[in-house]
């Protein structure tokens, strides 16, 4: 902050020594003398300065000296890392501080934690925008981040112009699927590995890329935890091409991870031509599980017209809170609303069940797990696909759901496992059946439901499923844990922590 005082002597001060000079011979001089015009030029003007700034001064009722703050924040260009210094050692004690988008761009090797919220609006006006931090390098150890609850609002991500490897280095956008060292990836992380992510809200962020894999946070996290971590109002645009693969609100592709307590409320997750789309990640792979999260007042929008090459699998994959489940990857105690748009029409082998496109208020596909949750996602498609309120194409375990909102079926394709759920809505429990199996499954408000493959959803007595009731008529559902119970039908325990 740079404080400027004016005196209110000075102008007074400054006319009356003028007006000593004799303006008369000033005046001789300029005629006799063209060289000295400039000077008699400058003395009148200032002689009219002082006077104007003189009866300003003398028109004031202050009596006091008064004073013009100008703020200057020096953060509207992006600052140079080389040798960058953070305030604090950077071990787990004492973490480097960030107290300005300049340091939070600069992040190294090193734990750090914010010590205020951060203004990042100055990133719009930066060359690139906000570039995602590199810390997949063997130069950089980057161990993690505490937000200690503070915010950042208004950061701008713009990765079309450098595009980011896992490896640290620059990477072109067109990578090959099994080539995991050298992943074009971006976030306000390009990627992160054995790291924790904690206690910290972005808001009114936006990135817009054309990576192998986007998240706001990151495209691409291994072995690591993120924790109690919120955006709000936020949107990620990305441009695919012919090899993209994953994007999410938060995280584009998870390996052995740990999602837990995130909230995404009131932001859009849009792309083209990508493979897995998700509210919080793209794809839950390899031993990753997220918990007690939501998806909220939100948008999921994506289009894919093609496999990448080589890889037999499903054309894209939409899901609220994942894109895609893989078999070692489980969502619990989470919870969708909003909207999932599959605009494409150009689907392949629509005419076979399976192979229509997966849309899901919780997964699109799942080889996974999906336990205790919830959803009330509307679904939009412009082609037939496999769309499902809780699952569009489930190979996995839909276990302890509670489905009382939306108007699809439960799953849309089901060749997994449908147990232990309860639903209020007339749809079918599955929309195609690929013999699934199903174990008690029930039905409130409605008559009893049939699968396409003829088992039977049992009718429980809804008026009696409200309050206390619900712990006698749900049995299946964990009211110790898990599921609470209302003046009307049971929640989620976490939505009201």
């Amino acid at each position: 902050m740079a404080s400027y005082t004016r005196r209110n002597f000075l102008g007074g001060t400054l006319f009356a020594a003028l007006m000593k000079a004799d303006l008369n011979s000033i005046y001789q001089k300029i005629r006799n003398n063209q060289k000295q015009i400039g000077v008699g030029i400058a003395v009148i003007l200032l002689l009219v300065i002082s006077m104007s700034y003189f009866f300003v001064v003398m028109d004031s009722d202050e009596e006091t000296d008064s004073s013009i703050d100008i703020e200057i924040t020096g953060y509207d260009s992006s600052p140079n890392c080389d040798g960058y210094s953070h305030s604090g050692d950077g071990d787990v004690d004492d973490p480097y501080q960030i107290e300005n988008v300049h340091d939070l761009q600069c992040i190294s090797s090193g734990y750090y934690e914010l010590a205020d919220d951060i203004d990042a609006s100055g990133t719009e006006e930066w060359r690139n925008n906000f570039e995602p931090i590199s810390t997949f390098d063997d130069h950089v150890d980057f161990k993690g981040l505490d937000g200690n609850g503070y915010t950042i609002t208004d950061l701008h991500i713009d990765s079309n112009i450098l595009n980011h490897g896992c490896d640290g280095t620059e990477a072109d956008s067109v990578q090959k699927w099994t080539d995991t060292n050298d992943l074009a990836s971006s976030g306000m992380f390009d990627c992160l590995s054995d790291v924790t992510i904690e206690n910290i809200t972005f808001n009114s962020t936006s990135q817009n890329a054309e990576t192998k894999y986007a998240g706001l946070l990151s495209g691409y996290v291994e072995n690591s935890d993120l924790s109690d971590v919120t955006v709000e109002d936020s949107s990620l645009e990305h441009d695919g091409n012919e090899d993209s693969i994953a994007i999410g609100g938060l995280i584009g592709m998870a390996f052995n991870t740990h999602v837990d307590n995130i909230v995404i409320d009131d932001t859009t997750v849009e792309g083209e031509d990508n493979y897995y789309a998700g509210g919080i990640v793209g794809y839950l792979n390899d031993d990753s599980i997220i918990t007690n999260s939501e998806y909220v007042n939100s948008v999921v929008e994506a289009e894919g017209t093609f496999n990448p090459s080589g890889i037999e699998l499903y054309s894209w994959n939409i899901g609220g809170i994942a894109g895609s489940v893989s078999e070692d990857g489980t969502i619990e105690n989470s919870y969708s609303s909003g909207t999932l748009v599959s605009r494409d029409d150009s689907n392949l082998n629509t005419d076979i069940e399976h192979d229509r496109p997966p849309v899901g208020g919780i997964a699109g596909l799942s080889d996974g797990v999906v336990y205790a949750s919830d959803s009330s996602m509307d679904i939009v498609t412009k082609a037939e696909s496999n769309d499902g309120t809780i699952v569009g194409h489930n190979n996995g375990t839909v276990d302890s759901v509670y489905y009382h909102g939306g108007t699809k079926s439960l799953v849309g394709y089901n060749a997994g496992t449908i147990m232990d759920s309860y639903t209020t809505q007339s749809s079918d429990i599955t929309g195609y059946d690929g013999n699934g199996d199903y174990q008690n499954v029930y039905t409130l408000n409605i008559n009893e439901l049939d699968t396409p493959n003829g088992v039977t959803a049992t009718k429980v007595d809804s008026e009696s499923s409200t309050g206390d009731g619900a712990k006698d008529e749900m049995i299946f559902l964990d009211f110790e844990n898990t599921w609470e119970t209302t003046s009307e039908l049971p929640t989620l325990q976490f939505k009201n922590e």
